[in-house]
Protein backbone atom coordinates (compact mmCIF):
# COMPACT_ATOMS: atom_id res chain seq x y z
CA UNK A 1 0.00 0.00 0.00
CA UNK A 2 1.49 3.87 -1.13
CA UNK A 3 1.04 6.69 1.74
CA UNK A 4 0.51 9.86 1.06
CA UNK A 5 2.76 10.67 4.60
CA UNK A 6 5.51 9.20 2.02
CA UNK A 7 5.76 8.21 -1.42
CA UNK A 8 7.18 10.38 -4.24
CA UNK A 9 6.26 11.62 -6.95
CA UNK A 10 7.87 8.75 -9.32
CA UNK A 11 6.33 5.86 -7.20
CA UNK A 12 2.86 7.46 -7.36
CA UNK A 13 2.32 7.71 -10.75
CA UNK A 14 4.21 4.21 -11.86
CA UNK A 15 1.31 2.99 -9.61
CA UNK A 16 -1.32 5.07 -11.24
CA UNK A 17 0.40 3.89 -14.62
CA UNK A 18 0.25 0.25 -13.19
CA UNK A 19 -3.21 0.17 -12.17
CA UNK A 20 -4.57 -0.76 -15.25
CA UNK A 21 -2.78 -3.76 -14.95
CA UNK A 22 -3.85 -4.49 -11.61
CA UNK A 23 -7.28 -4.31 -12.25
CA UNK A 24 -6.85 -6.71 -15.22
CA UNK A 25 -5.11 -9.14 -13.37
CA UNK A 26 -7.34 -9.01 -10.23
CA UNK A 27 -10.42 -8.75 -12.23
CA UNK A 28 -10.40 -9.99 -16.18
CA UNK A 29 -12.08 -7.31 -17.93
CA UNK A 30 -13.23 -7.08 -21.61
CA UNK A 31 -10.48 -5.73 -23.56
CA UNK A 32 -12.42 -2.73 -24.86
CA UNK A 33 -12.82 -1.56 -21.07
CA UNK A 34 -9.24 -1.81 -20.38
CA UNK A 35 -8.39 0.50 -23.39
CA UNK A 36 -10.80 2.41 -21.26
CA UNK A 37 -9.42 2.29 -18.35
CA UNK A 38 -5.54 2.76 -19.88
CA UNK A 39 -6.54 5.73 -21.89
CA UNK A 40 -8.10 7.32 -18.40
CA UNK A 41 -5.24 6.62 -16.69
CA UNK A 42 -2.92 7.90 -18.98
CA UNK A 43 -4.70 11.50 -18.81
CA UNK A 44 -5.22 11.16 -14.80
CA UNK A 45 -1.77 10.70 -14.68
CA UNK A 46 -0.52 13.78 -16.54
CA UNK A 47 -2.97 15.95 -14.93
CA UNK A 48 -1.29 14.94 -11.64
CA UNK A 49 2.19 14.88 -13.03
CA UNK A 50 1.24 18.66 -13.62
CA UNK A 51 -0.78 19.17 -10.64
CA UNK A 52 2.38 18.22 -8.30
CA UNK A 53 4.35 20.38 -10.05
CA UNK A 54 2.56 23.48 -9.20
CA UNK A 55 1.90 22.44 -5.21
CA UNK A 56 3.19 20.63 -2.48
CA UNK A 57 2.93 17.46 -2.17
CA UNK A 58 0.46 17.82 0.88
CA UNK A 59 -3.07 16.27 1.80
CA UNK A 60 -4.89 18.79 -0.53
CA UNK A 61 -3.03 17.54 -3.30
CA UNK A 62 -4.11 13.64 -2.50
CA UNK A 63 -7.41 15.00 -2.39
CA UNK A 64 -7.40 16.69 -5.73
CA UNK A 65 -5.58 13.86 -7.21
CA UNK A 66 -8.92 11.77 -5.94
CA UNK A 67 -11.36 14.33 -7.28
CA UNK A 68 -9.52 13.45 -10.66
CA UNK A 69 -9.67 10.50 -10.47
CA UNK A 70 -13.11 9.55 -9.57
CA UNK A 71 -14.30 12.12 -12.13
CA UNK A 72 -12.23 10.08 -15.14
CA UNK A 73 -14.19 6.68 -13.57
CA UNK A 74 -17.77 8.19 -13.58
CA UNK A 75 -17.65 9.16 -17.04
CA UNK A 76 -17.36 5.82 -17.91
CA UNK A 77 -21.08 5.06 -16.10
CA UNK A 78 -23.15 8.14 -17.00
CA UNK A 79 -26.43 6.09 -16.51
CA UNK A 80 -26.17 5.88 -12.90
CA UNK A 81 -24.99 9.15 -11.99
CA UNK A 82 -28.65 10.24 -10.81
CA UNK A 83 -28.65 7.87 -8.14
CA UNK A 84 -25.26 8.42 -7.30
CA UNK A 85 -25.64 11.72 -6.92
CA UNK A 86 -28.66 11.51 -4.31
CA UNK A 87 -27.02 8.49 -2.42
CA UNK A 88 -23.48 10.50 -1.87
CA UNK A 89 -25.75 13.70 -0.66
CA UNK A 90 -27.63 11.17 1.65
CA UNK A 91 -24.39 9.68 3.31
CA UNK A 92 -23.14 12.83 3.96
CA UNK A 93 -26.41 14.16 5.60
CA UNK A 94 -26.76 10.64 7.76
CA UNK A 95 -22.93 11.08 8.41
CA UNK A 96 -23.57 14.30 9.90
CA UNK A 97 -26.29 13.34 11.54
CA UNK A 98 -24.04 10.25 13.17
CA UNK A 99 -22.04 12.98 14.73
CA UNK A 100 -19.31 13.30 12.02
CA UNK A 101 -17.79 16.43 11.19
CA UNK A 102 -17.73 17.99 8.09
CA UNK A 103 -15.29 16.77 6.63
CA UNK A 104 -15.64 13.22 7.36
CA UNK A 105 -19.08 13.43 6.29
CA UNK A 106 -18.18 15.39 2.83
CA UNK A 107 -15.56 12.26 3.00
CA UNK A 108 -17.81 9.54 2.81
CA UNK A 109 -20.39 11.25 0.45
CA UNK A 110 -17.92 11.18 -1.75
CA UNK A 111 -16.95 7.27 -0.81
CA UNK A 112 -20.38 6.77 -2.07
CA UNK A 113 -20.75 8.76 -4.90
CA UNK A 114 -17.77 6.19 -6.06
CA UNK A 115 -19.23 3.18 -4.60
CA UNK A 116 -20.21 1.81 -7.53
CA UNK A 117 -17.45 2.56 -9.77
CA UNK A 118 -16.65 -1.53 -10.56
CA UNK A 119 -20.06 -1.55 -12.68
CA UNK A 120 -17.95 0.50 -14.95
CA UNK A 121 -15.58 -2.40 -15.12
CA UNK A 122 -18.47 -4.59 -16.17
CA UNK A 123 -20.24 -5.53 -19.78
CA UNK A 124 -22.27 -2.43 -20.96
CA UNK A 125 -25.60 -4.94 -20.65
CA UNK A 126 -24.76 -5.76 -17.37
CA UNK A 127 -24.87 -2.19 -15.69
CA UNK A 128 -28.41 -2.22 -14.30
CA UNK A 129 -28.32 -2.72 -10.41
CA UNK A 130 -30.81 -5.62 -9.30
CA UNK A 131 -31.52 -6.16 -6.07
CA UNK A 132 -28.66 -5.69 -4.10
CA UNK A 133 -29.39 -7.76 -1.34
CA UNK A 134 -30.45 -11.09 -3.06
CA UNK A 135 -27.53 -11.11 -5.79
CA UNK A 136 -24.57 -12.81 -3.96
CA UNK A 137 -24.52 -15.80 -5.50
CA UNK A 138 -23.72 -13.85 -8.78
CA UNK A 139 -20.27 -13.51 -10.41
CA UNK A 140 -20.98 -9.94 -12.28
CA UNK A 141 -22.22 -8.76 -8.91
CA UNK A 142 -19.38 -9.74 -6.43
CA UNK A 143 -16.83 -8.82 -9.12
CA UNK A 144 -17.79 -5.33 -9.21
CA UNK A 145 -17.06 -4.58 -5.49
CA UNK A 146 -13.54 -6.44 -6.34
CA UNK A 147 -13.09 -4.54 -9.01
CA UNK A 148 -13.62 -0.88 -7.53
CA UNK A 149 -11.70 -2.04 -4.53
CA UNK A 150 -8.70 -2.27 -6.71
CA UNK A 151 -9.61 0.96 -7.86
CA UNK A 152 -8.18 2.73 -4.95
CA UNK A 153 -6.43 0.43 -2.33
CA UNK A 154 -3.47 1.23 -2.81
CA UNK A 155 -3.34 5.11 -1.86
CA UNK A 156 -3.36 5.33 2.02
CA UNK A 157 -4.80 8.75 2.17
CA UNK A 158 -8.24 8.45 3.79
CA UNK A 159 -10.07 9.92 1.17
CA UNK A 160 -8.85 7.17 -1.33
CA UNK A 161 -9.27 4.62 1.49
CA UNK A 162 -13.07 5.41 2.28
CA UNK A 163 -13.80 5.06 -1.38
CA UNK A 164 -12.18 1.66 -1.32
CA UNK A 165 -14.02 0.42 1.77
CA UNK A 166 -17.33 1.73 0.68
CA UNK A 167 -16.58 0.32 -2.92
CA UNK A 168 -15.60 -3.77 -1.54
CA UNK A 169 -17.86 -3.87 1.57
CA UNK A 170 -21.61 -1.38 0.60
CA UNK A 171 -22.83 -4.98 -0.37
CA UNK A 172 -21.92 -6.80 2.88
CA UNK A 173 -25.22 -7.20 5.62
CA UNK A 174 -25.60 -6.69 9.25
CA UNK A 175 -26.49 -10.44 9.70
CA UNK A 176 -23.34 -11.42 7.71
CA UNK A 177 -25.22 -12.97 4.66
CA UNK A 178 -23.88 -10.60 2.18
CA UNK A 179 -20.84 -10.05 0.26
CA UNK A 180 -17.44 -10.24 -0.33
CA UNK A 181 -16.08 -10.69 3.02
CA UNK A 182 -19.35 -12.01 4.92
CA UNK A 183 -18.64 -9.42 7.44
CA UNK A 184 -21.01 -9.07 10.27
CA UNK A 185 -22.13 -5.96 12.56
CA UNK A 186 -19.50 -3.73 13.26
CA UNK A 187 -17.52 -5.24 11.81
CA UNK A 188 -18.65 -3.94 8.56
CA UNK A 189 -16.56 -0.19 7.59
CA UNK A 190 -18.50 2.28 9.04
CA UNK A 191 -18.17 4.07 5.58
CA UNK A 192 -19.62 0.76 3.62
CA UNK A 193 -22.66 0.61 6.56
CA UNK A 194 -23.57 4.45 5.34
CA UNK A 195 -22.92 4.18 1.83
CA UNK A 196 -25.51 0.91 1.87
CA UNK A 197 -28.13 2.92 3.08
CA UNK A 198 -27.66 5.63 1.04
CA UNK A 199 -27.82 3.52 -2.21
CA UNK A 200 -31.12 1.39 -0.71
CA UNK A 201 -32.72 4.83 -0.86
CA UNK A 202 -31.48 6.19 -3.60
CA UNK A 203 -31.91 3.53 -5.88
CA UNK A 204 -35.70 3.01 -4.43
CA UNK A 205 -36.29 7.04 -5.30
CA UNK A 206 -34.28 7.28 -8.70
CA UNK A 207 -34.87 3.77 -10.14
CA UNK A 208 -38.12 2.47 -8.95
CA UNK A 209 -40.00 5.67 -7.94
CA UNK A 210 -40.95 4.26 -4.32
CA UNK A 211 -42.40 7.29 -2.16
CA UNK A 212 -39.66 7.99 0.61
CA UNK A 213 -41.66 6.84 3.24
CA UNK A 214 -42.43 3.29 2.22
CA UNK A 215 -38.56 3.60 1.21
CA UNK A 216 -37.81 4.16 4.88
CA UNK A 217 -40.20 1.90 6.21
CA UNK A 218 -38.39 -0.74 4.08
CA UNK A 219 -35.42 -0.16 6.05
CA UNK A 220 -36.90 -0.29 9.20
CA UNK A 221 -38.26 -4.33 8.88
CA UNK A 222 -35.08 -5.19 7.57
CA UNK A 223 -32.84 -3.21 10.37
CA UNK A 224 -30.31 -5.69 12.36
CA UNK A 225 -30.71 -8.08 9.33
CA UNK A 226 -29.41 -6.48 6.50
CA UNK A 227 -28.58 -2.60 7.66
CA UNK A 228 -27.10 -1.13 11.01
CA UNK A 229 -29.88 -0.53 13.24
CA UNK A 230 -28.37 2.97 14.33
CA UNK A 231 -28.12 4.17 11.24
CA UNK A 232 -31.79 3.24 9.82
CA UNK A 233 -32.86 5.12 13.21
CA UNK A 234 -30.44 8.16 11.66
CA UNK A 235 -32.24 8.01 8.63
CA UNK A 236 -35.87 7.91 9.78
CA UNK A 237 -34.86 11.05 11.89
CA UNK A 238 -33.56 12.78 8.56
CA UNK A 239 -37.02 11.93 6.51
CA UNK A 240 -37.58 15.46 6.14
CA UNK A 241 -34.00 16.15 5.04
CA UNK A 242 -34.03 13.70 2.44
CA UNK A 243 -37.19 14.62 0.92
CA UNK A 244 -35.40 18.29 1.03
CA UNK A 245 -32.37 16.36 -1.07
CA UNK A 246 -34.60 15.13 -3.42
CA UNK A 247 -36.54 18.34 -4.15
CA UNK A 248 -33.17 20.04 -4.63
CA UNK A 249 -32.00 17.60 -6.72
CA UNK A 250 -35.46 17.52 -9.16
CA UNK A 251 -34.62 21.62 -9.29
CA UNK A 252 -30.69 21.79 -10.35
CA UNK A 253 -28.89 19.65 -13.26
CA UNK A 254 -25.89 18.46 -10.65
CA UNK A 255 -23.09 16.97 -12.51
CA UNK A 256 -20.46 14.35 -10.75
CA UNK A 257 -17.78 16.71 -11.24
CA UNK A 258 -19.76 19.28 -10.05
CA UNK A 259 -20.26 18.06 -6.37
CA UNK A 260 -16.57 15.87 -6.22
CA UNK A 261 -14.93 19.41 -6.23
CA UNK A 262 -17.68 20.58 -4.58
CA UNK A 263 -17.27 18.44 -1.60
CA UNK A 264 -13.71 18.31 -1.54
CA UNK A 265 -12.79 21.51 -1.68
CA UNK A 266 -14.96 21.50 1.74
CA UNK A 267 -12.63 18.89 2.78
CA UNK A 268 -9.79 20.85 1.87
CA UNK A 269 -10.32 23.73 3.63
CA UNK A 270 -10.93 21.76 7.07
CA UNK A 271 -7.80 20.54 6.92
Amino acid sequence: MITSECITLPEFTETIRAMPRTIATEHPLPEQTNQQIGRLMHDFHDTLTALARAESENSAVWQESFTRMAAQFLKLMPEENPRQIHAAYIATALARQLGSLPQESCRIGLATLVADVGLAMRPPQSHTNPNKHDNAADPQSRSHVEAGWCCFKEIEHPQWQDAALASRHHHEQWNGRGFPDGLAGAAIPRVARIASIALDLAQAHCVEAKPLHESLMSLVQYSNQLHDPEIVAAAIELEDEIAQIYKHLAQRAIHPEQMLKHFSRTIIEAT
